[in-house]
């Protein structure tokens, strides 16, 4: 994965990060609200991890989310420079579900990841210890179009007048299960080779769900398949995309 950091970065990267080479990660990534340290003590066993974070308030403005955006990098760059697939990831946090996309874009799907999060009905947190496992589909859709709509209604309906060409509408629950997630990826990846077997050029995906699964859309999505633009739910409306094999914003 080549991030577009300076090379002055890379060096200090590298004079930071060499006393932690190989270990064990705890990645929260945060910019909806902060994430609690308690949360994840209460269900994992932090000592033997190194912590990153990467926690901003995007909410200040729109300029903050390409703020966040560069600190992700920078972060996801540390993770993969020091870490391989052997080592244990745990991820978490409260983040807008284009950045979860994009971690797990960036990570990857070779790796068994474990997520902490939060029980919607009571807020206690939980943990989801999670492999791939991919189901694959030849579906026989044919795609007469340059651009489709994807939607996840993983925890609400989107109501938009946008109208969607696929759709996984499954409810998740108030928490999540590694079989929902390998679901998720199984969807994602045979949809998104679909789009690709039918020479789409641009998929635009909306997302209402909890942050472990849009971290799992993104490890499905590949370099080659076509372009991904995931939308921010901003005063209502889908806004700002992320186009994920670029790592920017676009229109």
């Amino acid at each position: 994965m080549n991030f577009d950091v300076s090379f002055i970065y890379k060096i200090w990267s590298f004079l930071k990060t060499i006393f932690w080479k190989k270990e064990n990660i705890i990645y929260i990534n945060s910019n909806k609200k902060m994430q609690i340290k308690d949360n994840i003590d209460e269900v994992i066993k932090t000592r033997k991890y190194k912590w990153v974070f990467c926690e901003s308030n995007t909410k200040l403005g729109y300029k903050f989310y390409n703020i966040h955006l560069i600190r992700m990098k920078k972060n996801l760059y540390n993770i993969l420079r020091n870490s391989s697939d052997s080592n244990d990831l745990v991820y978490s946090g409260f983040v807008s579900p284009m950045f979860s996309v994009y971690d797990g874009y960036c990570i990857g799907d070779a790796r068994k990841i474990t997520f902490a999060d939060l029980d919607s009905s009571t807020s206690k947190a939980y943990k989801v210890q999670y492999e791939k496992n991919y189901v694959k589909k030849d579906l026989d859709d044919v795609i007469n179009k340059d651009a489709i709509n994807i939607f996840y209604e993983c925890t609400n309906d989107i109501k938009s007048d946008i109208l969607a060409d696929f759709k996984y509408s499954q409810k998740s629950g108030n928490k999540v299960t590694k079989q929902y997630l390998q679901d998720i990826y199984s969807f994602t990846r045979n949809t998104l080779d679909l789009c690709l077997k039918n020479n789409v050029k641009r998929i635009n995906v909306y997302i209402a769900a909890k942050q472990p699964i849009g971290f799992i859309i993104g490890t499905a999505i590949q370099s080659y398949h076509p372009t991904v633009y995931v939308y921010e739910f901003l005063e209502g409306n889908y806004l700002m995309p992320l186009i994920i094999q670029k790592g920017k914003f676009g229109d």
